[in-house]
């Protein structure tokens, strides 16, 4: 018999093999498997089985020499996929014999399709509404993501609207600025599929004059809900929420005070906000740490748990043994021990929590992450290139021998000062940088043609986002930049000869 000698992973995600059904966006992958090796010889072949129906039918999907390692495995549509693994002895004996009643081996939801959403943002009076619709087979409301902006803040500053998860979802909340209030919704499924859409209200009429001023926010949580009656205790300022839209709830900062009004105390319900992510654009980044107090047993192990839902819930990713770092340790050290360890990323576009939890050798260390708990560090994967279009320039009408250079950049994470506009005489280049810095997103800039510019020139605009991906658009043909205008002048009559 061969029995116990097939372990079944996803090693390059590291799923857990007895866990339910895992989603996942690729259909590309590998399943590995190990046969013992006092067990090698009596192994002919490794059996991979699958079903599409969730068990009820079985077949043989494709078979390896037992030496080799692996399945490549290629989905030709989304939906259920279990996988079995069987082994095949030199007697053609198969174990487990019987597939359909045999324990399933991994058990995967494949889902490749991008999820679809919808927003609709209007300004009521004084307040904004908004409605948004998200379209998925397989979505995950834990993800829901509502986020606001107006045009006084920096490119990549948003202030968080907490909202009662579900596909679809309407609420209002007080306009943070009589301008343009930019809105945006963003969600995944739960393979990590990703969809970002965002939504304007229009400026508020100007108001006739009036006695009395009230600051405007300019931080703080908007809470948006879906009952009846805003979820504070106490009376309420409002006589009530506005016809036709649910009732909702701002929560300005400790510093927006309204002049002239009392001094009131507030309790906040509400767990402290979670460190801000920082993106990255490597699925796996090396994250520094130290230990800086030890016992005579020294450390032996330190545990990487990680959370894709803020903190509800917490995994198990990884367990390092010191005695595999090479780290020489020294029981009570008199400085801080340093080493690395890596971190894995899962899905791109949805923040990723990790807590480093440390254990003597004796077995003894904090308790892991319990739920609601926040991360020690908050990651975001990024791959996606900012949106980069460079549009033909104009002479300027108010400022003689300037050009008027204008752009479109986009991305859902932008740097603080992600433009940079280039000029050179060729394609290949030198480029030499319009202005002295990095610019803002400002859509436009007026360049004053330097002395002894080329009449032609190849213009490029970069798009960096915070994670360090760049969006580029260049001129394929020369530009004209020339801004002389000819002039004449009459120095009288020949006599035509």
């Amino acid at each position: 018999m061969i029995a116990g000698t097939v372990m079944l992973a996803f090693l390059a995600i590291g799923v857990d093999a007895q866990a339910e059904e895992r989603h996942l966006a690729t259909g590309r992958f590998t399943i590995p498997f190990r046969v013992q090796p006092e067990k090698m010889t009596s192994v002919r072949e490794a059996l991979l089985y699958l079903s599409m129906d969730r068990g009820k039918t079985w077949h043989l999907h494709s078979r390896l020499p037992a030496n080799h390692e692996g399945f490549l495995f290629q989905a030709t549509q989304d939906g259920p996929h279990w996988f079995s693994v069987a082994l095949l002895d030199h007697n053609m004996r198969q174990e487990p014999a019987h597939i359909p009643s045999a324990p399933v081996g991994q058990k995967v939801i494949l889902d490749t399709s991008k999820p679809e959403a919808s927003l609709v943002v209007q300004r009521n009076q004084s307040e904004i509404a908004i409605q948004w619709d998200f379209r998925d087979q397989n979505p995950n409301l834990a993800s829901l993501r509502l986020e606001c902006r107006t045009p006084e803040m920096a490119s990549n500053q948003w202030i968080p609207i907490q909202l009662q998860p579900g596909v679809s979802g309407s609420g209002s909340f007080p306009a943070p600025s009589p301008g343009v209030v930019t809105v945006r919704f963003q969600a995944s499924d739960y393979a990590g599929n990703f969809v970002s859409v965002v939504g304007e209200s229009l400026a508020a009429p100007v108001p006739p004059p009036a006695p009395v001023v009230v600051a405007q926010p300019v931080s703080g949580s908007l809470l948006v809900g879906t009952g009846v009656n805003p979820p504070v205790s106490g009376p309420s300022p409002q006589s009530g929420p506005s016809p036709g839209w649910d009732a909702t709830v701002w929560t300005p900062s400790a510093s927006t005070t309204i002049p002239g009004s009392a001094s009131i105390s507030q309790v906040s319900t509400q767990r402290p906000p979670s460190p801000t992510a920082k993106l990255v654009n490597q699925r796996q980044v090396q994250l520094d740490y130290e230990v800086g107090k030890m016992g005579p047993s020294g450390v032996g192990a330190v545990e990487v748990w990680t959370t894709l839902d803020e903190g509800e819930s917490w995994t198990l990713a990884s367990t390092e043994s010191f005695a595999q770092t090479g780290v020489a340790l020294t029981a009570n050290p008199t400085t801080p021990l340093r080493n690395k360890i890596p971190l894995n990323l899962q899905r791109e576009g949805i923040p990723q929590g990790f807590t480093l939890v440390a254990k003597s050798r004796a077995g003894l260390g904090r308790p892991s992450p319990q739920k609601g708990e926040l991360a020690q560090i908050r990651l975001e994967y990024d791959t996606t290139a900012p949106e980069a279009t460079l549009f033909s320039p104009v002479p300027d009408p108010e400022q003689r021998d300037h050009l008027l250079l204008s752009w479109k950049a986009s991305d859902k994470n932008l740097a603080i000062n992600p433009i940079t506009i280039e000029w050179a005489n060729h394609l290949e280049g030198p480029w030499h940088k319009i202005g002295n810095r990095e610019l803002a997103n400002s859509g436009r800039i007026s360049w004053l043609v330097p002395p002894g510019t080329p009449p032609t020139v190849q213009l490029r605009l970069t798009v960096k986002d915070q994670a360090g991906n760049l969006g580029v658009a260049q001129t394929q043909q020369p530009i004209l930049v020339d801004l002389t205008i000819p002039e004449v002048n009459i120095l009288g009559l020949s006599d035509g000869k």
